[in-house]
């Protein structure tokens, strides 16, 4: 799906849930499609220096799970 559909539909489905002032989630909101179409990293960096994160389990044994 073209990118400039999905974030005018998402848009769309924005709109109709503050109008309605619908209580549920909507399924879609731009934020996500700009999320999905856009590449970016993310660093741990600050949170193992500053709170001495570690991770749970190794990146090999995550990779393990997917398969």
């Amino acid at each position: 799906m073209p990118r400039g559909f999905a974030l005018a539909t998402a848009k769309m489905v924005q709109f109709i849930w503050n109008t309605f002032d619908l209580k549920s989630d909507p399924p879609i909101v731009p934020v996500m499609v700009h999320l999905m179409g856009t590449e970016f990293s993310v660093s741990d960096k600050k949170a193992r220096e500053e709170l001495g994160y570690t991770n749970a389990i190794t990146i090999e044994e995550g990779m393990l799970t997917l398969v």
